[in-house]
């Protein structure tokens, strides 16, 4: 019993020396300007494309197709300031 209270003990330890490191990595990726998650699926002139094309009347189908992105996108697209 006393051994398995030690393994699991070393084991905490080992995991809370893990995340540390994983925090410091992130913090440092950071300050070197790394951006994280996944990239935007249109720029910022083609969202400014997108409501152009939508105040004139344009279906969002139409767009869906023109810029190969999924309705959501392009709902997020004429929603976002």
């Amino acid at each position: 019993m006393l051994l398995f209270t030690m393994l699991g003990a070393i084991a905490n330890f080992e995991n809370d020396l893990r995340k540390d490191r994983q925090v410091q990595g992130i913090e440092l990726a950071k300050r070197k300007g790394i951006k994280f998650g996944r990239k935007h699926s249109l720029t910022d002139e083609q969202v400014l494309e997108v409501r152009a094309k939508r105040d004139q009347g344009t279906k969002i189908m139409d767009l869906m197709s023109e810029y190969k992105i999924s309705k959501a996108s392009i709902y997020r697209a004429l929603s976002t300031d």
